[in-house]
């Protein structure tokens, strides 16, 4: 258990409750601290083409790289007037970036194809090599600050690749929240944090060095017990000077959290 330890939760507003409750069954406190705020990317004319080629079966896979992805997507193709989403994604064959996804997406009543073993772009571009695109048009689903190198991976593999970004990210502008955070980390008041992803870490290096200075920052957050969901966000933390004390194998919130209550 985690016998009353503050856990920093990093996700954005939208995603925090999940989190917390997970925390809070393992005896541990939840403090919000959102590093990513999430808003619907104007993509409408790439929305409604994929909409319709789907819908017709005139695209073989859809990747949603991430929940938030179809969420947006929803909310994307429900104002261009596409009433039924499920049904005209539901003629492709549906692969999520992990467990989490897949599950959600399910409960969204899509059936889900595949679920690559490595929750990141190189676990999708595992997949789908072994499974043959060449030919295959494939739509990811996805931020519209991802890097585009899967992108480039798939058509290497002789794909027809196409991206659909259905969101954008921004750093959240609270500045007396992070002046309360500072304050609290510099007492000893947080025990752990928690990284969903490599933007979370850039996003709460930049709201609290642009208040104490890089250095400062550095200083103040290795006094915590530093949680990274996966290598990619732990590689990024090393990049910022830190260091991340647990990396579960498995890269889900749940396997972080199994690990940070073993480490506290």
């Amino acid at each position: 258990m985690m016998d009353g330890k503050v856990i920093a939760v990093t996700r954005a507003e939208e995603s925090q409750g999940e989190t917390a409750g997970m925390i809070r069954s393992r005896g541990g406190i939840p403090l919000y601290f959102p590093t990513v705020r999430f808003r619907k990317a104007r993509s409408e004319t790439a929305v409604s083409l994929l909409m319709d080629e789907s819908g017709s079966g005139k695209i073989d896979i859809i990747v949603f790289m991430s929940w938030n992805a179809f969420v947006y997507l929803s909310k994307i193709a429900l104002g261009l007037g596409f009433k039924d989403v499920r049904r005209n994604l539901g003629k492709a064959s549906i692969v999520a970036i992990g467990s989490q996804t897949a599950q959600k997406l399910a409960s969204a009543g899509l059936s889900v194809d595949a679920v690559a073993q490595r929750y990141s772009s190189d676990g999708i571009a595992e997949l789908l090599g072994k499974s043959g695109i060449v030919g295959k048009r494939i739509a990811l689903v996805r931020n519209k600050s991802a890097k585009s190198d899967l992108k480039s991976r798939l058509a290497l593999l002789g794909a027809e690749v196409t991206e659909i970004p259905t969101y954008c990210t921004r750093v959240p502008r609270e500045p007396e929240r992070a002046r309360l955070f500072i304050k609290k980390m510099s007492c000893g008041g947080v025990d752990a944090l928690t990284f969903g992803s490599p933007l979370a870490a850039e996003n709460m290096f930049k709201i609290l060095e642009g208040q104490i200075g890089a250095q400062k920052t550095r200083e103040m957050l290795s006094k915590a017990v530093i949680a990274a969901i996966g290598p990619t966000t732990a590689k990024r933390l090393e990049g910022l000077g830190l260091r991340a004390d647990v990396v579960p194998e498995t890269y889900t919130f749940k396997d972080m959290l199994d690990g940070l209550e073993r480490r506290l």
